[in-house]
């Protein structure tokens, strides 16, 4: 991966520029995704700037991490 891409998106960063979700919900999407390795259909933001590598993961404005 390319240094700033990955250092954007991890898991305990800012994921909530491109997740569409309230901060209550965000925590517990970054809970359920580093603790119970649970997989989660989860909407983006329309208009935010996404990584490339997560692209294959999006339809119709929804992401599956």
């Amino acid at each position: 991966m390319v240094g700033g891409d990955a250092d954007r998106f991890v898991i305990g960063g800012p994921p909530n520029r491109v997740w569409d979700l309230t901060s209550d919900s965000g925590r517990l999407a970054r809970r359920l995704l580093a603790e119970e390795h649970l997989t989660l259909l989860v909407p983006l933001r329309q208009g935010t700037d996404r990584p490339a590598w997560l692209q294959p993961a999006v339809k119709d404005n929804w992401v599956l991490l």
